[in-house]
């Protein structure tokens, strides 16, 4: 008996051609939800930045610097834990766009 030989004219499984865009999507995703508290921190740093340098261009004081520890806790003690994930859909729909391809 001879063994079936797959025709040479078989197309892929839909999955096999969709894998490579789903799987690259859902970890581009997956890493913007874990990064996103961080990234909130550190825009918070850059805004205080410029509002140090703002301050002192107008002859004001500087002000400390605050660790990113602190200003994580100020948010979530002002705001929620909800509020380091401010923005997470815009990041989600980026990387949706841009891992899938």
């Amino acid at each position: 008996m001879s063994s079936p030989t797959p025709s040479p004219t078989a197309s892929p499984s839909v999955w096999s051609v969709a894998q490579p865009f789903v799987l690259g999507g859902a970890s581009g995703m997956i890493a913007t939800a874990i990064i996103q508290p961080v990234d909130m921190v550190k825009v918070r740093i850059q805004l205080a930045g410029e509002g140090v340098a703002l301050g002192a261009a107008r002859g004001g004081g500087a002000a400390a610097a605050v660790s990113p520890v602190a200003i994580a806790a100020a948010l979530v003690r002002s705001h929620g834990v909800a509020s380091l994930y401010t923005g997470l859909s815009a990041g989600l729909l980026r990387q949706a766009t841009y891992t899938t391809a």
